[in-house]
């Protein structure tokens, strides 16, 4: 999903901003999921995305 989303926020980052929101909900799951759904979000962080999508990351994993 992650890779997707990278691909797709090169061509619409704003479509795939809001498709990355449901990352943002991390908090509400299990520990495993938690730290896979957190994970994803650094790993988007790491590979230098678009404006739209930096900030959907770096918001939700601010609020920890």
């Amino acid at each position: 999903m992650v890779e997707k989303l990278l691909d797709m926020d090169k061509i619409n980052a704003i479509a795939a901003s809001r498709l990355a929101k449901p990352f943002t909900e991390w908090r509400l799951f299990d520990a495993k999921r938690r730290n896979l759904m957190k994970a994803c979000l650094e790993k988007i962080l790491a590979e230098k995305p678009s404006p739209n999508m930096f900030e959907i990351c770096t918001k939700s994993l601010k609020e920890e």
